[in-house]
Formats: C-alpha cells, sequence, structure tokens
C-alpha cells in the first residue's frame, strides 16, 4: 500500500533518521513557510475528493482521516496521535513521535493553518517538545 501511494502521489520513501536530519537543517521562518505551502496542497487534495464524492467533509471526519493518515500504519511519522472535541467544539490534538523539535513545530503550523483555512478553527495554544505536539482549537473567535 505504500509502495502505490508513492508511485502515485509522488511521494519519496524517507527513512525517520533522514527525515530528522533535514527537520534540524530547516530555518523557524521557513518551517511556516512549508508548512503553508503543504497546507494548501492538502486542503486541494480534500477538496478534490469531495467533488469526487459529492459530499463536505465535516471537521470530525477531517480529524480522523488526519489521524489515520498520520499513524505509523500509514505514511506518517507519529507512533501515537489522536484528537477530541469538547461539548463546545472545542478541539485538542495530541501526539508523539520521534523526529524532533522542528518537526513538532512543523506538524503544529501545518494542522493549525488546515484547521483556520478549511474550517475556521484558531489555535488557543500550542505547546510542541521534542518528540510531543499538545494543540488546542477554538472555533471562530481569534
Amino acid at each position: 500500500m505504500i509502495k502505490q501511494s508513492i508511485q502515485t502521489e509522488n511521494k519519496i520513501l524517507c527513512d525517520r533518521i533522514l527525515l530528522a536530519q533535514l527537520f534540524r537543517l530547516i530555518p523557524d521562518d521557513d518551517i511556516s513557510e512549508i508548512a503553508e505551502t503543504m497546507s494548501e496542497h492538502i486542503i486541494s487534495i480534500i477538496k478534490i475528493r469531495q467533488i469526487k464524492r459529492n459530499l463536505e467533509e465535516s471537521i470530525e471526519l477531517f480529524l480522523q482521516n488526519y489521524r489515520a493518515f498520520n499513524s505509523l500504519q500509514r505514511s506518517g511519522w507519529f507512533q501515537n496521535i489522536d484528537y477530541t472535541i469538547d461539548e463546545d467544539g472545542n478541539i485538542s490534538i495530541y501526539g508523539i513521535h520521534t523526529i524532533n523539535h522542528q518537526y513538532s513545530k512543523y506538524a503544529s503550523e501545518l494542522i493549525s493553518k488546515i484547521l483556520l483555512k478549511k474550517f475556521n478553527y484558531f489555535q488557543k495554544a500550542r505547546r510542541t517538545t521534542d518528540n510531543s505536539i499538545i494543540l488546542e482549537f477554538v472555533q471562530g473567535k481569534e
């Protein structure tokens, strides 16, 4: 499945150690720019899927797909990634990986940009470490 995904979606298979070294070289300013570019790419992929399936993707469906895609069982780098949505609609996303702090910053920036552009969720809090992210979002207010 991974081989097919790489061939059809123009991806490169990369070892975790190499990825960590690459992220160490990326300055903070570039992390945000890369996340911006990738967010536009991912939003386009989502939109095309919506057109093909003739349905609008909900925040819940998006988060389920995001969690599945970013797990080790697919092409993601997180050993564990999950989310919760509370009764007020606030979202918490949390995950653990083994790459580095720059990757945590990138992953946080990427999901924050997607949630803002696609679903109007603003980041309320962010905690990143060398191997984890914890993010909180609220809808429609900065």
